[in-house]
């Protein structure tokens, strides 16, 4: 799957390579892409075409895809435990609420004095 994601990229970028290369100036977003984004394209390619060779390698590795489902179980697992055996602490503590009006009223104050500082 990630090797068919990765040749459907390199694809796609292979479009965009040529017309990057004819533009000059400003990218109006992150997508429009422009001349000086060609060699970081072409490195996305390389880059996707190394890792593209090496999946389909290891693919017919058993040893080496049964220990990345042996790691992703784990991963899941720990994500699912962890929470339960390290509870982050609580967002309040037990003076929040009580000190709460008197925080609001130094805030008003605050917000007083700067507005009469700024006329």
């Amino acid at each position: 799957m990630l090797v068919a994601e990765k040749e459907a990229e390199n694809v796609r970028l292979a479009g965009m390579i040529p017309r990057a290369h004819r533009r000059r100036g400003t990218p109006y977003a992150a997508d429009d892409y422009r001349r000086r984004d060609v060699p970081v394209l072409e490195l996305r390619q390389r880059v996707n075409a190394g890792l593209i060779e090496r999946l389909r390698a290891l693919a017919g590795d058993e040893d080496w895809m049964r220990r990345q489902v042996q790691e992703a179980r784990e991963a899941a697992l720990m994500e699912i435990v962890h929470p339960r055996l390290d509870p982050p602490p609580p967002a309040l503590d037990d003076l929040y609420w009580s000190e709460r009006d008197d925080r609001i009223a130094r805030l008003a104050l605050d917000l007083a004095e700067l507005a009469s500082e700024s006329g």
